[in-house]
């Protein structure tokens, strides 16, 4: 079992608004028309660590709420996937461990700082990691 999961005790709403290995899209879990390509560059991917050590490349777009709860400590990881969410059409589950995002190493960042790096990707806005502190 990965420790760094169970590390946080607390859930935490998600409150994030939008959207290496193996990689998902929100579009690919809702559309299937030509023209509903995902654009990779645009949006948010999160990087996850699984608790059997492999590790899965989400790309959850810029759409809605993704439904998760994250634990309150870090490192930041997936408490709870809400039933229909996004989230759970993208194959997301318990446990899994925030590493990237957008291809950012976050880690060993505080998970209101990682939360942060995921609003700005959901609305489209660059990553500026030298104005988040890690903690």
């Amino acid at each position: 079992a990965d420790s760094r999961a169970a590390a946080g005790a607390g859930a935490v709403s998600d409150g994030l608004s939008a959207a290496a290995p193996a990689v998902a899209s929100a579009d690919d879990a809702t559309h299937h028309g030509a023209d509903d390509a995902v654009d990779e560059k645009r949006g948010l991917r999160i990087g996850f660590s699984l608790p059997d050590g492999s590790e899965r490349l989400i790309s959850f777009g810029t759409g809605p709420k993704l439904g998760l709860q994250w634990t309150s400590s870090k490192p930041c990881a997936v408490k709870k996937v809400r039933s229909g969410s996004p989230g759970e059409k993208l194959g997301v589950q318990p446990g899994w461990v925030v590493e990237h995002v957008n291809g950012d190493q976050v880690a060993d960042k505080d998970v209101e700082c990682v939360h942060q790096l995921m609003r700005q990707a959901l609305l489209g806005q660059e990553s500026v990691m030298s104005g988040v502190a890690s903690g």
